[in-house]
């Protein structure tokens, strides 16, 4: 596992500006990318992730 995805934390200006980002849909991979990010720092483990998102890793 990656060192640095093992621990995130967002200032709230920043959780809000990705909860935008994810919410607005305007662009899929980047609303894909803040939601594993947000998950990530709610204390989401990255299989529990690739699950509930149903994303593989190549």
């Amino acid at each position: 596992m990656n060192p640095i995805l093992q621990f995130i934390q967002f200032s709230t200006e920043q959780r809000k500006h990705l909860l935008n980002v994810y919410r607005s849909g305007t662009d899929p991979r980047m609303s894909r990318r803040a939601h594993v990010l947000l998950l990530f720092a709610d204390g989401w483990t990255w299989q529990q992730i690739r699950k509930a998102l149903f994303l593989i890793t190549i």
